[in-house]
């Protein structure tokens, strides 16, 4: 599977704490957050981005296979929202001067 074929599914979460989403990935280690729905989306996709490009904990580390959907919402907690992402990548474009 190319990187740009990833689609991996994150739960988001509010947090009344933070008045804002939190978004927990089942296959990363790490997660991201926003004040809005539309703030965390854009946010997961740069983290899966992002992650892909430079990898942690460990260089040698692989990413597992895509949890299914299904499951990934088997572990969402009542009120969590469940969606699949894509690694976000931006193309520059050239300014016509």
């Amino acid at each position: 599977m190319q990187q740009s074929d990833l689609v991996l599914p994150a739960i988001f979460r509010y947090d009344r704490d933070y008045a804002g989403y939190e978004v927990l990935f089942p296959d990363l280690p790490c997660g991201t957050c926003g004040k809005t729905l539309e703030e965390a989306f854009l946010m997961a996709c740069d983290l899966v981005a992002l992650f892909l490009d430079h990898p942690f904990p460990t260089a040698d580390w692989q990413l597992p296979a895509p949890t299914p959907y299904a499951v990934a919402l088997q572990q969402a907690r009542e009120g969590d929202i469940v969606l699949l992402v894509r690694p976000a990548y931006y193309v520059r474009s050239e300014s016509a001067d």
